[in-house]
């Protein structure tokens, strides 16, 4: 028997290996073995062919559905509004007694050339009393009108006001009362003030004065006349306040 060469053997062994090669493959394809291959595409494959949605592929990243992944926005805090102050009605200054009265002690914020007193003050207190000096040196205002609810007033307390030219009391007030817009006491007895700014030349007193209260005819310079309605007997006995200077830059007559 003749021996093959060594280098023919080996060609003859390569070529039916490879012819036994698909073979190989194709029984791994039919026993479900998948042979992995290289892939070339850049695009992945889905399953049926569709692109699963954010929510299939369980991405709840923007899911808006779920409160536990929605995202609140921040809230940073804002500035309130201011409130307009409360505006209050301009006032006399008052002062209160404790027992439901009180008495005017000044002008308060209060502008007005004609003042009225009320019978009751902002919190509810009758106004029963004038202080002393309430309105002493104001030259603003004009005429004070007084209430029926006021039994006393304090000393001075119209004196040195040089735009005042009417003291006004109401007619049901029982313990003043005003003759042409001079302020006397109920009865007559004394002149408690003659508004500097009045312009009236003469003025009357009644026979039945006993008193002229300090500064009570201060600073009227248009008084030119006064008459007294008794005699100069009666006249001795009528107490003189201080400063009342009116007196004796006008002229002085008696009826008797």
């Amino acid at each position: 028997m003749k021996t093959l060469p060594i280098k023919l053997l080996l060609a003859s062994l390569l070529l039916i290996l490879i012819a036994t090669m698909p073979i190989a493959c194709s029984k791994k394809k039919k026993s479900g073995i998948s042979v992995p291959t290289s892939q070339t595409t850049d695009s992945p494959t889905y399953l049926n062919g569709e692109k699963p949605t954010e929510k299939d592929s369980g991405n709840t990243q923007n899911d808006t559905s779920n409160p536990q992944n929605t995202q609140t926005p921040t809230e940073y805090p804002t500035e309130k509004p201011t409130e307009a102050p409360t505006e209050t009605e301009p006032s006399l200054e008052y002062k209160s007694f404790g027992n439901g009265t009180c008495a005017v002690v000044g002008m308060g914020d209060i502008s007005d050339l004609y003042v009225v007193i009320p019978e009751k003050s902002p919190e509810g207190d009758i106004v029963t009393t004038i202080d002393a000096a309430a309105f002493m040196g104001n030259n603003n205002i004009t005429v004070v009108q007084i209430p029926s609810t006021v039994y006393s007033i304090g000393a001075l307390a119209f004196a040195d006001c040089n735009s005042l030219v009417h003291i006004a009391v109401d007619d049901a007030n029982s313990h003043f009362c005003d003759i042409d817009g001079v302020l006397f006491d109920s009865k007559l007895t004394s002149l408690m003030a003659y508004p500097a700014g009045k312009t009236s030349s003469s003025l009357l007193l009644p026979a039945t004065i006993t008193s002229v209260a300090d500064m009570a005819l201060y600073g009227c310079d248009e008084l030119k006349m006064i008459q007294f309605d008794g005699s100069v007997e009666e006249w001795t006995s009528v107490k003189i306040g201080d400063k009342n200077y009116g007196l004796y830059t006008a002229a002085l007559s008696f009826l008797e």
